[in-house]
């Protein structure tokens, strides 16, 4: 009997599960065949139940810890068996090519042992070798010694008949991670590597699946078909430039006593576009001091002077110019030509009804501040009295309209309404959130100051929370220095070029009022501070690292909401007997 699939995912997925970071790669990857299409490392096989463990003690409520630890004790039982090593390192090898038709997982296992013979005994396994039929759970499992502390171990005995196991791949192996793919596998405890090479075709095949959905999506939008095509030609080029470019995938995840973080990654070729793209490390860490520090929804850096980020605007300029439709006269790369970095934040409003971008504020930082500012000016008159896409735009702007902190600020509006067009009966919907977007005035309705090589504004007139930008501006002690984001910050990947902040609390504590309104949350309670999530995207030497870090008090409200979810506790309340929602 062949070992199940559910048994072997179980095992392969643990594996992928936890790798508590070490300064040498495990000593199991240099087992790893340089023709993998993807394998799977960890360090410590017990490390992997003991993180587990202790992260479902933290975050998992007592009502579903049980279940939860079922799993580890099974295979906490399978670490233990004599014989194996459980500290030691180990691998899982997956093939693409191999398929028994009974749904058998294509994987080998590369495990540590102290002793194969007494494993043998204790998988009661039988056989002439060099690969043998063992019994774990009643399920079989095929093994063999590769020497070294190592077996190979799988469902499907022809791959480990084939699989050699030999030493001497793990110089390999790192050269084709790159620098972002080495500090992933440096500091995560789960670890994915994929051969982007070997796997091109498949890649490829899925591209060309994309563009088969793309067209049938087009076809059914009718005439908005033309401004949906450059955005799905970009994401079929994507795929293509990752089939034909990329080197190796990576894919992460760490559990450690604070939170969890996800990682991917993407190495490029040498000599490649998307190599020479992210060729240098990011300088969006620190931009968020240039904002004022006080509760936010989300808030975000980017460094604009990063070679990459400059071709992504210049791909976004035109990729809204062969869309068409766009206002006459104002320039997206005039605009941001100059910027070195870019910085943003939604403060934290009463509730939905006051706008939700009334708080929220953007620096840029440039050596040509006043040209910048005069670029803007420009754009916002050009617009007044031009359509675009079914919308008519009516813009002011004011030259020093204010004087505030001691400095001149210009103010500005802007608003669209449906120009009768046959576009803008597409429009109609949109129109009616944008009081909810932006307040009364239905429309940005700000400030914009040149201070200290930056440009600040914000999207309501509201004095002092331009006072305090233009002073967090100038100071450089702002959000950024904040407790919560530089605990975040330092689970995030160095060299970051882009980063984002989300604080699930105060974004709850604005929408569930609005919830509970109209019945969908009626028990809805005000949610307590919560360290945000942070993301973070680092560059450098052709690699890309992505980085999500979910902090441990953040993991357990979502299990409380979805335990309250579940309960019934949020239900939809009842309708009154006149059919409104209940208030």
């Amino acid at each position: 009997m062949r070992m199940s699939k559910q048994v072997m995912i179980g095992l392969a997925s643990g594996m992928a599960m936890c790798w508590s970071a070490v300064a040498a790669p495990p000593p199991a990857l240099d087992r790893v065949p340089d023709d993998a299409a993807v394998a799977f490392v960890m360090p410590s096989m017990q490390g992997l139940v003991t993180d587990l463990r202790s992260f479902v003690d933290r975050v998992v409520s007592e009502a579903e810890r049980a279940d939860a630890l079922a799993g580890l004790d099974m295979f906490n039982g399978i670490l233990n068996m004599p014989g194996m090593n459980a500290g030691g390192s180990a691998a899982a090898v997956m093939y693409v090519d191999q398929d028994d038709g009974m749904g058998t997982p294509p994987i080998v296992l590369v495990i540590p042992v102290s002793d194969f013979s007494q494993l043998r005994e204790s998988m009661t396994a039988e056989g002439e070798g060099p690969v043998y039929e063992g019994q774990i759970n009643g399920e079989s499992v095929y093994m063999k010694d590769i020497g070294g502390g190592f077996a190979a171990a799988g469902p499907m005995p022809e791959l480990v008949q084939e699989f050699s196991g030999q030493a001497g791949h793990l110089a390999g192996h790192v050269e084709r991670l790159g620098m972002q793919g080495q500090a992933s596998l440096g500091a995560n405890d789960m670890v994915m590597i994929a051969n982007l090479e070997i796997l091109s075709p498949y890649i490829k095949m899925a591209g060309e699946q994309m563009q088969q959905q793309m067209a049938m999506i087009m076809t059914m939008a009718g005439p908005q078909a033309a401004q949906m095509q450059p955005m799905m030609e970009m994401a079929s080029g994507l795929m293509t430039r990752l089939a034909d470019e990329g080197r190796t995938a990576v894919v992460g995840a760490q559990i450690d006593e604070k939170g969890v973080s996800f990682d991917s990654g993407v190495q490029f070729k040498d000599g490649t576009e998307s190599f020479t793209m992210l060729a240098d490390g990011g300088k969006a860490s620190g931009l968020l001091n240039r904002l004022p520090g006080s509760d936010f929804m989300f808030a975000y850096a980017l460094d604009a002077s990063h070679t990459g980020v400059a071709k992504a605007f210049e791909h976004l300029a035109k990729m809204s110019e062969q869309a068409g439709g766009g206002v006459k006269g104002v320039s997206f790369l005039e605009m941001v030509q100059h910027a070195k970095g870019m910085a943003g934040a939604m403060g934290s409003v009463p509730m939905m009804g006051a706008g939700l971008f009334s708080n929220f504020v953007t620096v840029t930082l440039t050596d040509e501040a006043g040209q910048t500012l005069q670029t803007m000016g420009s754009a916002v008159r050009e617009a007044n009295g031009q359509s675009a896409q079914g919308l008519k735009y009516t813009t002011a702007w004011e030259d020093a309209a204010a004087e505030i902190a001691g400095v001149k600020v210009s103010s500005y509006s802007m608003q669209m309404m449906p120009d009768g067009s046959p576009e803008s009966q597409q429009m109609a919907p949109m129109m009616m959130i944008m009081p909810t977007l932006f307040g009364p005035n239905g429309g940005p309705n700000g400030y914009m100051a040149a201070v200290d090589g930056a440009v600040v504004q914000t999207m309501s007139q509201n004095t002092p929370l331009m006072e305090k930008a233009i002073k967090a501006a100038k100071d450089g002690n702002g959000l950024g220095s904040g407790e919560a984001i530089k605990a975040v910050g330092g689970h995030l990947p160095d060299n970051r070029v882009f980063e984002v902040y989300l604080s699930v609390d105060q974004v709850m504590n604005t929408v569930g009022p609005m919830a509970a309104m109209f019945g969908a949350m009626p028990n809805f309670e005000k949610v307590d501070k919560l360290t945000p999530i942070g993301f973070g995207t680092a560059t450098g030497q052709g690699g890309m690292l992505n980085r999500v870090y979910v902090p441990n008090d953040v993991l357990s409200w979502f299990v409380k909401f979805a335990d309250q979810m579940d309960s019934g506790e949020f239900e939809e309340a009842p309708a009154e007997e006149q059919g409104g929602p209940r208030f």
